[in-house]
């Protein structure tokens, strides 16, 4: 990006300050929009990278950190960094394509956005774009708890999440939904962007049936699984 961008991770962990949940959920609302753009392709495009270090404001001199320690506002952000994008979903069977999709994942992600099936691969279980609706969710907590949601991987594999009380119970919900173990239990990227609008008291325009209903074919074997886009 340019100079009038700066990331919404400053550089660190941790943020200092949270943000109000006003201004977490104006930022995070043109996240998901992008990821709904990116799910409803066809095939739909996994992001699989969603972290605060990937995410830059569209304002000069504005960051996270500086929003967090009383800075000027922002007036949105984009998603970035899409070198680890993914058009095919992996569902391996054997212990040994196991290894060889965890070794693929590691070679292009970094474990804090790693969601638990991709953290540790299991056979049988499915990995698809439900990877960036854990990344919302970490994101989200994020932003207004101020540090990391899982300080550990093994946290993190586990899903143990625990939130201050000074999160509002809808953005708490929002959270655990997004960040539940089992992806099919995670809401689509569509659905969380038409909770931020309600949360926000906005009209939420969904995208078409027919666009919702896309699924990421599996790939044959680990080795060729596409990659579409490019660093931003």
């Amino acid at each position: 990006g340019g100079g009038a961008e700066k990331k919404v991770g400053g550089g660190g962990a941790g943020l200092g300050k949270p943000l109000s949940e006003l201004e977490a959920l104006r930022l995070l609302r043109n996240v998901v929009d992008a990821v709904v753009f990116l799910h409803t392709q066809n095939p739909p495009i996994a992001h699989r990278d969603i972290r605060a270090e990937n995410v830059v404001l569209c304002e000069a001199s504005s960051s996270l950190s500086a929003l967090t320690h009383g800075g000027s506002s922002a007036s949105g952000c984009k998603l970035t960094q899409f070198s680890s994008c993914s058009t095919l979903a992996v569902c391996v069977s054997t212990p040994a394509a196991a290894a060889a999709a965890a070794e693929e994942i590691a070679r292009h992600t970094v474990w804090e956005c790693r969601s638990p099936e991709m953290a540790e691969v299991k056979p049988g279980v499915r990995i698809d774009q439900k990877v960036d609706i854990w990344g919302v969710g970490c994101l989200l907590a994020l932003m207004v708890t101020g540090g990391p949601v899982f300080p550990t991987p093994v946290l993190a594999r586990q899903g143990k999440l625990e939130l201050p009380r000074s999160v509002s119970l809808h953005v708490c919900n929002l959270i655990r939904d997004c960040l539940a173990v089992n992806p099919a239990s995670r809401p689509d990227s569509w659905a969380v962007a038409e909770r931020i609008a309600q949360l926000l008291g906005e009209r939420f325009v969904g995208p078409p049936p027919a666009a919702r209903a896309y699924q990421q074919p599996l790939a044959p074997d680990i080795s060729s699984s596409a990659t579409v886009g490019a660093d931003s």
